[in-house]
């Protein structure tokens, strides 16, 4: 069945997972990675400032940010 058919998100996931070592799906998920990092638009999106670098590094940086883990 057409993943787009698929009503339930662990029938979508088996599904992706079947096929997840495939070239053609880590093509796809490669060329989706370089294309979200190259894009500075969708970065606040999912919480990426950029090259840190310049910046004096992700532990200058925003290393200690992180507010979505639970603390230890």
């Amino acid at each position: 069945m057409p993943y787009a058919q698929l009503a339930w998100e662990n029938d979508r996931v088996a599904l992706l997972q079947q096929i997840e070592q495939s070239a053609f799906f880590q093509q796809v998920r490669g060329d989706l990675i370089v294309s979200l990092y190259n894009n500075k638009e969708v970065w606040p999106r999912f919480g990426y400032e950029g090259s840190s670098a310049e910046h004096g590094g992700y532990i200058k940086r925003g290393f200690a940010d992180i507010d979505w883990l639970p603390k230890a």
